[in-house]
């Protein structure tokens, strides 16, 4: 009887470990059924695993979908809050961005910018035209009378000392042309 080399164990081993139901296999009958084992337990594996993946992003889905509608309730409820948040998260990357350095203390805060658009009376710094709270963000569809957070030197970040609403006409505009209402 010959012997022949099994390339999963390394062991020489007699023609006959290696035939099954009249087939002729590379490996041993004993390296063949730890194979065969091990598929079936990565095959449940992968099954448990395809479930768990599939719970997940059931969850990021449905996680998506209602801070989505709590999102669309809280501008319903309080849509200065809102925008106001907007603005502040804006401006943090915007300064981020632009390398601007601020102390967390100083900087705009919800409150601090509610009491502004009260005290300027939900109107322009500069101009007396109202500022409308608008939640669309791309450039084609920002409208010039959309209530923007202007710096009022663009060197200093966005603090409160540096800060005031406008419309975002004013906001965009060349400064030198813009004369504060008394």
């Amino acid at each position: 009887m010959d012997k022949l080399f099994c390339k999963c164990c390394r062991c020489w081993r007699n023609e006959e470990e290696y035939k099954k139901d009249n087939k002729t296999f590379k490996s041993c009958n004993n390296c063949r059924e730890k194979l065969i084992k091990r598929n079936k337990k990565d095959k449940e594996y992968k099954k448990e695993y395809d479930k768990t993946r599939n719970k997940t992003q059931n969850y990021k889905e449905e996680k998506k979908e209602y801070d989505k509608t709590r999102y669309e309730t809280q501008k319903e409820e309080n849509p200065l809050l809102v925008k106001t948040r907007e603005m502040i998260t804006s401006s943090k990357s915007h300064d981020k961005k632009k390398n601007l350095s601020f102390n967390t203390e100083e900087y705009i805060t919800i409150d601090f910018l509610i009491d502004l658009y009260k005290k300027q009376e939900q109107k322009c710094y500069y101009k007396d035209c109202k500022c409308i709270l608008t939640f669309e963000f791309n450039k084609y569809s920002r409208t010039n009378t959309q209530i923007s957070v202007q710096r009022l030197k663009n060197d200093l970040a966005h603090i409160k000392d540096n800060c005031v609403l406008s419309c975002f006409k004013c906001n965009v505009y060349d400064r030198k042309e813009l004369i504060k209402i008394t």
